[in-house]
């Protein structure tokens, strides 16, 4: 079927982001929003630029990458409860027994480099409002208070990838049989991160 998004957020690689905005415009009659952002996304690492375009009520940020790989900005939002994406070939959410639970860990890198300014904290405080229980240790969960740290892969002090085997994957290409054999664990990116050693 196709989407016909109201509010849409399309990551996209460095290289590729100018075929994609030649589709948003010329094939689907997508406009560049003249007002400027609100900066919410410059002080994310990971994201050269970002291009408001609308179309009637419909909004599409294009979010380009640093890098060749469009997932890279992820890694690097507030807090492990938007460290999801959806591709083309998989839904991946790369911290499922926190994110399922209603719980976050705070991307605590980000933390420290932000000093603790507005575009940290008023996501926090609007997911908290939502019914999220956030933390930046995984102390602060008596469950977790015995981690092994460095090994748990909820642990702030984990080296994670979006294909290691605490990562929830669907694989579109199996659901759909758009593939002869299901891809189980492999993913479409090659990044690690740490989100913080605390």
């Amino acid at each position: 079927g196709t989407s016909d998004p109201v509010d849409l957020d399309l990551y996209v690689p460095n290289g590729e982001w100018r075929k994609v905005l030649h589709q948003l415009v010329h094939d689907y009659g997508y406009t560049v929003d003249p007002d400027p952002l609100d900066n919410a996304y410059s002080r994310v690492t990971g994201i050269y630029h970002v291009v408001r375009y609308c179309r009637g009520a419909c909004v599409v940020d294009l979010v380009v990458s640093m890098t060749d790989d469009s997932v890279v900005p992820i890694i690097n939002f507030h807090s492990t409860l938007i460290m999801n994406y959806m591709s083309g070939t998989n839904i991946v959410c790369a911290y499922p027994d926190l994110t399922f639970n209603r719980r976050g860990l705070v991307n605590s890198r980000r933390l420290i480099l932000s000093e603790l300014d507005y575009d940290i904290i008023s996501p926090l405080i609007k997911y908290r409002r939502r019914g999220f229980d956030l933390a930046v240790t995984l102390e602060e969960w008596e469950e977790y208070g015995k981690h092994v740290c460095g090994s748990d892969p909820n642990c702030p002090g984990t080296t994670r990838s979006f294909n290691d085997s605490h990562t929830f994957t669907v694989n579109l290409g199996s659901i759909l049989d758009l593939v002869d054999s299901p891809r189980s664990r492999v993913v479409d990116t090659l990044i690690a991160w740490t989100l913080c050693s605390v």
